[in-house]
């Protein structure tokens, strides 16, 4: 007689962190041993939208809103930052504790980032042959330097916005192997002691040794400056199961990291010299970015107000499909002509039409294009053991 013993249930890491709906009054379990932050889908969400309206022309906006413009931008990147370090990192560590080999890991993370980034620059290359315009940005976006290059280069490109994207991808190439390559106490000593400093000394650096008209691309652009962000995202993820056991004294330690930001950020009103102001942005923004996924992550789960609003249905639907949603938008916002020449009343005409023209090309992309794709990733993950047979 043959008796079938099934096997422990085996639970698998997943790499995306926005699937399908949300869920209310505790969180939702994907296939990884760790569960979802449907309230998170909704701060992507968010963060998507705020990209969409600052890289709108300036005309769009009246005048006393050109420059908060910029800073919803910058806040909206660094969002996206701190929630890739924080969502990376606990499935790096969940991946590791379960035994899943670092090249899984990899190969979803290629599943759900190459593709279409490729396919997006592609569309970009076939765009400018047919313009007639050089294909330089194009190069430097398909090797992963975007960001280097459009730190020293001011030419106006439908790729400017990939530099985001090339530093959260030297992030996933590198933070792994520190993550499996280390302990879990000595890779959180990375994050805190090893990349935060060497982000304020890498800015510190470009302040002092890089000429006026490109500082600020610099500080803002590169790998090295931005990684405060990953890092705070990476530490979140660390002591996750403190914050959410402690949510009042977390909440306090949210506000005292935006009251040390904004502290910074007023400071720097002060400085005669503009070029250490953009350090002080950079630390506020970090900061606020740190605070506002520290805070969303004590509410996962509770009937809150700010939990209840980030679950809605708008805000997950396009906190799912955002990494499309940042991918098209400039090429939709080139293809109905919104740039710096174009007329305000145009302008504004136009802005709504852009706007839901690339809402259904990222739905479109992700329905028919990345979900498919997407399925792949299972092959990489921690298999089921086979079942013992008693003979």
């Amino acid at each position: 007689m043959t008796i079938m013993l099934p096997a422990t249930p085996s639970i698998s890491a997943s790499t995306t962190a926005a699937t399908e709906g949300p869920a209310i009054d505790k969180p939702a379990k994907k296939k990884s041993g760790i569960d979802r932050v449907p309230e998170l889908d909704g701060v992507r969400g968010l963060a998507a939208l705020g990209v969409l309206l600052a890289h709108l022309p300036e005309v769009v906006y009246v005048p006393a809103l050109k420059h908060p413009r910029e800073l919803l931008g910058w806040f909206s990147v660094d969002v996206f930052f701190v929630l890739s370090g924080f969502l990376i990192t606990r499935i790096l560590l969940d991946d590791r504790k379960n035994g899943v080999p670092l090249g899984f890991f990899l190969m979803r993370r290629f599943l759900r980032i190459l593709p279409l980034y490729y396919f997006v620059i592609l569309i970009a290359l076939v765009w400018n042959t047919i313009a007639g315009r050089p294909s330089t940005d194009v190069f430097w976006a398909s090797v992963y330097l975007s960001n280097y290059y459009f730190a020293w280069s001011l030419q106006p490109s439908m790729l400017g916005h990939t530099w985001s994207l090339c530093v959260e991808e030297h992030f996933y190439i590198l933070w792994p192997l520190v993550v499996y390559g280390l302990s879990r106490v000595w890779s959180r000593r990375v994050a805190l002691y090893g990349i935060v400093p060497l982000a304020l000394v890498s800015a510190w650096f470009f302040i002092e040794y890089t000429d006026d008209r490109h500082v600020w691309n610099w500080v803002y652009k590169t790998t090295t400056c931005r990684a405060a962000s990953l890092a705070l995202g990476a530490l979140w993820a660390y002591h996750e199961l403190w914050i959410r056991r402690n949510s009042r004294a977390a909440l306090l330690l949210a506000a005292g990291l935006f009251i040390f930001g904004f502290a910074i950020l007023v400071g720097r009103l002060k400085l005669i010299d503009d070029d250490w102001r953009i350090m002080a942005q950079l630390i506020f923004f970090a900061c606020l970015s740190g605070a506002v996924v520290m805070t969303v992550i004590t509410t996962t789960g509770s009937r809150a107000i700010l939990a209840r609003v980030l679950r809605g249905k708008f805000l997950c639907w396009v906190g799912k499909i955002s990494y499309g949603v940042y991918l098209y938008h400039m090429l939709v916002y080139y293809a109905f002509g919104l740039n710096a020449e174009t007329s305000a009343s145009r302008a504004r005409l136009l802005t709504p039409l852009a706007v839901a023209c690339t809402f259904a090309v990222a739905w479109a992309s992700f329905a028919f294009f990345e979900r498919p794709i997407l399925k792949l990733q299972d092959r990489f993950r921690r298999r089921e053991p086979a079942p013992f047979v008693v003979q």
